[in-house]
């Protein structure tokens, strides 16, 4: 039997596309909760028409078959990442050791190497929350009649556009408060944390 080709162990690059975000990338994380998966439709749809594309998608449940169907859907498609053994960091331990090194050390090819790599990354973490009205109560993961999933999709669309409405969210946050973590659909978080 043939030795298998050696895999890479460094992620194909992405192809860059146009964001509405000064951001390198963008995750989007979907819960579980069966019916809510409308809320998360309506999120995407008005994450989608402001021109912002996720990078990464991931879910459980009802998450994660949206992930699914979001990925298979993105242009150019999420490319498939093989770690073989490496690891990936963003390489600020490493950055803070480099600014101790001995000069010939940090001048090795090997620190060079590491140096180049990407630096200190920052982020936002942005919260959507499904807020059920109180007559939904329990039944907001199993109801899955036409007018609640209309209901769940609007509440989400509306959401989404009104948390895109505060600039902050779409702004890269200084290093020393990254990550920057907004909810404004949490009626005692109007304002980011």
């Amino acid at each position: 039997m043939p030795d298998a080709p050696a895999r890479s162990a460094r992620a194909v690059p992405e192809t860059a596309r146009p964001c509405a975000t000064p951001f390198d990338s963008i995750a989007l994380l979907l819960q579980g909760g069966g019916a809510l998966g409308a809320y998360q439709a309506g999120v995407y749809e008005r994450l989608h028409e402001a021109g912002i594309e996720p990078t990464w998608v991931a879910g459980i449940s009802i998450g994660a078959i949206n992930s699914a169907i979001i990925a298979g859907n993105l242009p150019p498609a999420c490319a498939a990442v093989e770690v073989d053994g490496e690891y990936y960091w963003d390489g600020t331990a490493f950055n803070e050791l480099l600014a101790q090194m001995a000069r010939e050390l940090a001048a090795s090819p090997q620190a060079r190497m590491l140096a180049e790599a990407p630096g200190q990354a920052v982020y936002n973490i942005v919260q959507l929350v499904y807020r059920s009205p109180t007559c939904e109560g329990q039944s907001k993961d199993d109801e899955f009649s036409r007018r609640t999933m209309l209901d769940h999709w609007r509440a989400g669309y509306e959401q989404a556009g009104a948390t895109l409405a505060h600039p902050d969210v779409l702004q890269l946050p200084p290093l020393a408060h990254s990550p920057a973590v907004f909810d404004f659909t949490h009626p005692t978080n109007k304002r980011p944390s």
